[in-house]
């Protein structure tokens, strides 16, 4: 009995874990974020993601708008339905294979997104933004909240 005892609060201890890191944007170990971002914490996108750290470009702090809009799919064409809107431009997101959830709960919002441009006209597409991670900054959308 007395390990039986040691067994649940152990197994209570990695589900709070498991739950406290989904609560701050985290992914589970399918990839998927189970609930939406906390303000406080940044959406880790690709920060872990060897194909994005192997990348040579600079990483850079890009501020904006989060915003979706509708894309084209079909063969040879890249779906980039999420944008970064700022001042004079408004950049495509990379985010395949990423849960989309999370980033719609942000939509509307400002948010510092620490990232790459990644320059993809070489293989037919234009200037990407490839997303470490995503952070809410600035004005809320709900109540003129600074949030950061």
């Amino acid at each position: 009995m007395r390990g039986f005892r040691l067994l649940v609060p152990l197994a209570l201890a990695g589900w709070a874990v498991a739950l406290a890191g989904c609560a701050r944007g985290e992914t589970t170990a399918g990839g998927r974020a189970e609930v939406e971002p906390s303000d406080a914490r940044p959406l880790v996108v690709f920060a872990e993601e060897s194909f994005y750290r192997d990348r040579v470009e600079a990483e850079e702090v890009f501020r904006g708008t989060l915003v979706e809009v509708a894309v084209t799919e079909g063969p040879n064409t890249r779906a980039l339905p999420f944008r970064l809107r700022r001042e004079g431009e408004e950049l495509p997101i990379y985010v395949s294979g990423f849960d989309p959830a999370p980033l719609r709960a942000l939509l509307g919002r400002t948010v510092e997104i620490r990232g790459k441009r990644i320059d993809q006209s070489a293989e037919g597409y234009g200037t990407e933004l490839w997303p470490s991670e995503i952070r809410v900054v600035g004005t809320d959308r709900e109540g003129g909240v600074e949030s950061r």
